[in-house]
């Protein structure tokens, strides 16, 4: 009778802690996650986002006709593809600060475009317009509108959709289908957006995650893969694995700035590098100003992300660094002109994003590289 009336007691006993684990949000058993993302019903899922990214490449692509000699652009043409093209209105999901920059009559990028197009450009000797040189288009200023757009929807439109639809949102398993198509992956995770994999190349800023990842299994790319997979398990196995959720979804967002800012480190490395030559030719000057649009248009995209570690004033220092602070648009000209004292301004920029996303050396000099290329993946 005694050892009855003790088993039960120890029976009760391990009932109460395994019950007051699980209310503690403890479960003896680890989420399994699968190597491969499950697809079942990721057509249908990303079906309503078609028409926004078919509105944005067409975009791009009408922006990159203006590289070609002579070739006017059409601003009232470009604003559609934004404002109202086949009844999408993709500016409603983009943030206001960036929409003005894009948009505006006299100001936004799309206009700059236009304004620019058809011309012809010389660096040496501005003719107020800007125009086409060394194979890209720019303003008489030295700003490239092509970038600054396309670069600055990867932030402002597709990062902050996902991290809306991961972060802000509580996620489902069709809002991560959605916030993995709108970074650019398929579920295929190719690690490339090389041509050569066809329509599961990574797109827009996946192609960027999988140019800073050195393939070794440990770079961001194979941590954002493993984090959605992590993500749809954890959904899966239902509120138990919560914090499984959460560490996913907050491991997404952190990859994303990472990664984009790593880019910025990448390009401001090439263009050092082309401005220290004792005499820049045509091409090395017009693939400075490139890359330097790029990482304008690429911190532009994340000044006012509602979710980021770079606190807002540094965004605009780093803008100011950038020559394209917002309220004085800057003069990136000074890149191939003032050499010497814009050097010196690059390695602020990558000082202050070391800083603020507190990469280490090593990561700093792997950021030289586009992995993809070096690799041929």
């Amino acid at each position: 009778m005694k050892k009855s009336f003790l088993y039960a007691i120890i029976s009760l006993s391990t009932i109460f802690l395994i019950t007051s684990c699980k209310k503690d949000g403890y479960t003896t058993k680890p989420l399994v996650v699968e190597e491969n993302y499950d697809t079942a019903n990721y057509k249908s899922n990303i079906a309503e986002l078609l028409p926004y990214t078919q509105s944005f490449d067409e975009l791009v692509i009408e922006l990159k006709k203006g590289r070609t000699n002579g070739v006017k652009l059409d601003a009232d043409k470009l604003n559609k593809f934004l404002v109202n093209y086949n009844g999408v209105t993709l500016y409603t999901d983009m943030l206001l600060y960036n929409v003005d920059f894009l948009l505006d009559a006299e100001y936004g990028w799309l206009k700059k475009a236009s304004n620019a197009s058809g011309n012809t450009f010389n660096p040496d000797s501005s003719n107020g317009l800007g125009g086409t040189y060394g194979g890209y288009l720019f303003t008489d200023k030295g700003h490239e509108p092509e970038q600054m757009a396309e670069k600055n929807l990867f932030g402002s439109y597709f990062s902050k959709m996902a991290i809306q639809l991961l972060i802000i949102n509580e996620p489902t398993l069709k809002s991560v289908d959605q916030a993995l198509f709108l970074i650019g992956l398929t579920p295929q995770f190719k690690n490339s957006g090389a041509a050569k994999h066809g329509a599961y190349a990574d797109k827009y800023m996946a192609n960027y995650v999988a140019r800073r990842d050195k393939n070794d299994g440990n770079g961001y790319y194979s941590q954002i893969k493993y984090n959605f997979l992590k993500l749809q398990a954890a959904l899966k196995a239902g509120s138990e694995y919560n914090k499984e959720r959460d560490e996913a979804r907050n491991a997404i967002r952190e990859i994303l700035e990472k990664a984009t800012f790593a880019t910025v480190i990448n390009y401001c490395h090439s263009s050092i590098a082309n401005m220290s030559q004792t005499e820049m030719t045509e091409a090395q000057k017009a693939a400075t100003l490139h890359a330097m649009a790029e990482c304008a248009g690429f911190a532009t995209g994340w000044v006012d992300m509602s979710r980021k570690t770079m606190s807002f004033e540094k965004s605009i220092q780093l803008l100011t660094l950038l020559q394209s602070k917002p309220d004085a648009l800057g003069n990136p000209l000074l890149f191939i002109n003032d050499r010497v004292n814009q050097v010196n301004n690059i390695n602020q920029i990558i000082d202050l994003v070391q800083t603020e996303l507190k990469f280490t050396n090593a990561e700093v000099e792997d950021f030289k590289k586009n992995w993809v290329t070096e690799q041929n993946r």
